[in-house]
């Protein structure tokens, strides 16, 4: 009998079967036989339950809504003139991860590594403190759609040169902090036909022409996504997070 090397509910663990085999139904496990040096659990582990195994589905609605409730009782909404920051920053990392993984565009688009530009209004300061914040959020997300990523902060100062530095460097995402209302639809149009995903901290800039934003309805962070802006952007939604979305027509 070979020997085995597996990863049981998250534990590595190194033997040959015996009387304890099966595991516990429902335990997660990825393995491969020593001998044969064959991965039997391929890219995704997989799952034992009676009769066999399964493997671990990627996120669907329900881990979304479990994310999207995380946070219900989180919310300090920040005002800023008429830009509200309503979901927390460290909330709004996470979901920006999340969603990108229902972009079907994502992965070609990013080729390998999401470079995400966070912008911010100069002299501003809370746009400052918002992508500051944003940036140290993102550091401690292991990998983005599955990705690694590195973050880079833009002083916006007109439209064509933010759009023209995203499409030179292959930004796959572009967050903007508060502070950019009066230029937000002139972004918009200077975004249209680049392939790249734009993140708003103020749900208000969705409405104007960002593809996301993140905002709190009922005290419960809601995603917000402008469908239109999608299209003009080669940004393409699976429908499960276009099911638990407010959608912008």
């Amino acid at each position: 009998m070979p020997e085995l090397f597996f990863v049981l509910d998250g534990v590595r663990r190194r033997g040959r079967a015996s009387a304890k085999w099966p595991p516990p139904s429902g335990s997660v496990i990825a393995i491969r036989t020593l001998s044969l040096g064959k991965s039997l659990g391929g890219r995704r582990p997989l799952q034992f339950q009676r009769g066999g195994f399964r493997r671990r589905l990627a996120p669907g609605r329900r881990e979304w809504l479990a994310l999207l409730g995380a946070g219900a009782l989180l919310g300090v909404t920040r005002t800023v003139g008429a830009e509200e920051v309503s979901v927390p920053i460290g909330l709004q990392a996470q979901l920006l991860a999340k969603v990108a993984e229902y972009d079907r565009h994502f992965l070609g688009r990013a080729q390998g590594y999401a470079h995400i530009v966070l912008v911010l209004k100069q002299g501003h300061t809370e746009s400052t403190h918002v992508v500051s914040e944003m940036q140290t959020n993102l550091a401690r997300i292991e990998s983005v759609a599955g990705l690694p990523h590195r973050e880079t902060v833009w002083a916006y100062k007109v439209p064509s040169d933010l759009a023209e530095f995203c499409k030179n460097r292959s930004a796959a995402i572009v967050f903007f902090g508060p502070g950019l209302e009066a230029d937000i639809e002139a972004i918009a149009r200077a975004f249209s036909g680049v392939d790249v995903l734009t993140v708003s901290s103020v749900a208000g800039y969705v409405d104007k022409g960002i593809v996301i934003g993140f905002d709190l309805v009922s005290s419960r962070p809601k995603v917000v996504v402008n469908l239109k802006q999608t299209r003009l952007q080669m940004v393409d939604f699976r429908a499960d997070l276009l099911k638990i979305a407010r959608v912008i027509e």
